[in-house]
């Protein structure tokens, strides 16, 4: 069973950082419709994050971007205010 649930994560998890990436990949294309101007997308590093308090923490700090998962409402309850509005959820 415990085989079936890491499958399930690992599966998701890649399936994630694909659709992320897409989307990373897309974007100068997108905003180029808008006729806005930036920079392309050159390089995307992707880290993993097994803890979802260690992920919702580097991504409030500004470590990481991004955290792809599913995180209950109880995780952020001992956040501080400041973290909190760093974080759209």
């Amino acid at each position: 069973m415990n085989t079936i649930n890491n499958k399930k994560i690992l599966g998701l998890s890649i399936l994630s950082i694909f659709i992320f990436s897409c989307i990373l990949a897309t974007s100068p294309a997108i905003a180029a419709q808008n006729n806005e101007e930036g920079k392309f997308v050159d390089n995307i590093r992707v880290e993993v994050r097994t803890s979802q308090t260690t992920g919702i923490g580097d991504t409030a700090t500004g470590k990481i971007d991004a955290f792809l998962y599913n995180v209950p409402g109880d995780k952020f309850e001992g956040l501080s205010e400041d973290m909190r509005q760093n974080l759209v959820l």
